[in-house]
């Protein structure tokens, strides 16, 4: 299994879940991190 840990923006998840995808990495962990400074 494959980890990865990475901010991503919101409007770039569906991309990054497809690139991941295709490497092999098949799950995410979403934390949603509005209200940081």
């Amino acid at each position: 299994m494959k980890s990865i840990c990475a901010i991503i923006p919101e409007k770039k998840l569906g991309d990054v879940n497809k690139a991941l995808h295709k490497i092999g990495v098949s799950g995410l962990t979403v934390f949603d991190t509005k209200g940081r400074g």
